[in-house]
């Protein structure tokens, strides 16, 4: 696929370059043939007539044809890199180099194919593909994409199945408004399973352990008193909970929890697998948990404005500490000035105002100016 980009890049450069150079030279003879009333021949240049240059055989228009066939020709033997290069500067001047390891491209892309039709995992792979795209599991329109994923699910573990030792991409061609995007996706090709009794003795004690968050070692537990991944204000929220339903079920308040359980819709349909070998955990698809509190948009425009106050206020006393600390008197009478326009020369007549508005439950300043009319004199 990379080569084959290449190779498509370079010919579109010099299909372009060829276009360009007929563009310039039809100018130019519209150009000769308006303002000056002659109309050129090829052979009239003035590199041709100082013998500076020799004169072409091929017109402008067969530019890029002619490119072609010098590539095949020197594909077959009949011409030298030396002359192939110097017919290429000779058409397409200092824009030339683009092309001149054009037949190095072939002839890897050519080796790359010989490997696809003579390796046996290339062959099986091939094959595979072909009698897949019959059954309609190679791709097709994004709208049909969910009646197809079992399919394609299918024949992507095939492939998997086949380059079990070796790594295997994912190529999509995703078209979409006349463009076209690759993507690329390299596959997990591993085994799952494992029948060795020491792996499943682990796999068992990790499953126990991943499960059940009591069983954390004394170890570990010393290692996270002394680095501790958490932050220490998410802690403090974490205890502040368990303390409140610690005091909750002291209480006996389990009928208020059950009514609070009724506002709220749960679903617990979640399902991952594992792999023995590399204890990865895969989630099934079409397999999700969700849980919607009925009341939660309710009460989330009830406290919208007592929570926007309080982040208000607690960022408003830093701004004032700060100011307190680092601007003097002086500087922040300057500022106000400046902010209304006063005491400095040199500026557009204008007055600024300052009305105060509320935004998001917070009293703001809002200056505007409004430009006078400037008289010059005569």
């Amino acid at each position: 696929m990379r080569l084959h980009q290449i190779l498509c890049l370079r010919l579109l450069r010099i299909c372009s370059q060829a276009e360009r150079q007929i563009e310039e030279e039809n100018r130019e003879r519209e150009w000769e043939r308006e303002v000056l009333g002659i109309k050129r021949d090829k052979s009239d240049s003035p590199a041709i007539q100082l013998r500076l240059k020799e004169p072409m055989d091929v017109d402008v228009e067969d530019y890029y044809p002619a490119f072609l066939d010098m590539v095949r020709s020197l594909l077959d033997g009949n011409i030298d890199s030396s002359q192939y290069e110097d017919s290429l500067r000779e058409v397409f001047t200092i824009h030339a180099y683009i092309a001149f390891t054009v037949d190095k491209l072939i002839q890897s892309i050519v080796r790359q194919l010989q490997h696809i039709v003579s390796d046996e995992i290339c062959v099986q792979v091939t094959d595979l593909y072909l009698a897949e795209n019959n059954n309609g599991a190679t791709g097709g329109q994004l709208n049909t994409q969910n009646s197809r994923s079992l399919l394609e699910s299918t024949y992507q573990r095939k492939a998997e199945q086949l380059m079990s030792d070796e790594n295997c991409f994912k190529l999509m061609f995703i078209q979409s408004q006349g463009q076209v995007q690759l993507t690329i996706e390299l596959l997990d090709t591993e085994e799952e399973n494992s029948d060795d009794p020491v792996e499943a003795e682990r796999w068992s004690d990790y499953v126990e352990r991943y499960m059940n968050s009591d069983t954390t070692s004394p170890e570990l537990r010393e290692h996270l008193a002394q680095k501790p991944v958490f932050l220490p204000r998410n802690l403090r929220r974490i205890r502040k909970c368990q303390r409140g339903r610690e005091q909750q079920e002291k209480e006996g308040k389990e009928g208020n929890s059950k009514k609070t359980m009724e506002n709220v819709d749960s679903l617990d349909k979640l399902e991952c697998r594992f792999k023995l070998n590399s204890y990865k955990m895969v989630y099934v698809i079409k397999s999700e948990d969700y849980m919607y509190r009925r009341t939660a948009l309710l009460r989330a425009h009830q406290s919208h404005e007592r929570v926007s106050k309080r982040l208000h206020q607690r960022f408003q006393a830093w701004v004032d500490k700060w100011t307190k600390e680092h601007v003097p008197r002086e500087m922040a009478a300057e500022t106000s000035k400046w902010l209304m326009g006063e005491g400095l020369e040199g500026l557009v007549p204008c007055t600024t105002t300052c009305d105060t508005e509320t935004l998001h439950f917070v009293s703001i300043n809002k200056y505007r100016v409004k430009y006078g009319t400037v008289f010059k004199a005569p």
